[in-house]
C-alpha cells in the first residue's frame, strides 16, 4: 500500500482534500506548459506560411 503524498514544507501527511488540490494544481501547470508549447509552435508556423501579413485585421487575428 502506498503512503499517502508528503507537504512539500513539512514531513506530515497531506490530508485528502489537500492532496486533491495539490494534484489538481501540478496537472493544472502540466497542462498549461503543453498548451504554451503548442501556442508557440502554431504561431511560428502561421509566420513561418505566411509573414508577417498572415494575422490581418480581415482574419480577426491582428495585433490590437
Amino acid at each position: 500500500m502506498r503512503s499517502p503524498p508528503q507537504c512539500p514544507a513539512s514531513t506530515r501527511p497531506i490530508d485528502g482534500l489537500a492532496a486533491l488540490s495539490h494534484q489538481a494544481a501540478v496537472t493544472a501547470a502540466k497542462t498549461k506548459v503543453i498548451v504554451d508549447e503548442f501556442a508557440l509552435r502554431s504561431a511560428t508556423a502561421l509566420f513561418d506560411v505566411g509573414g508577417a501579413s498572415a494575422p490581418t485585421l480581415r482574419q480577426n487575428l491582428g495585433r490590437y
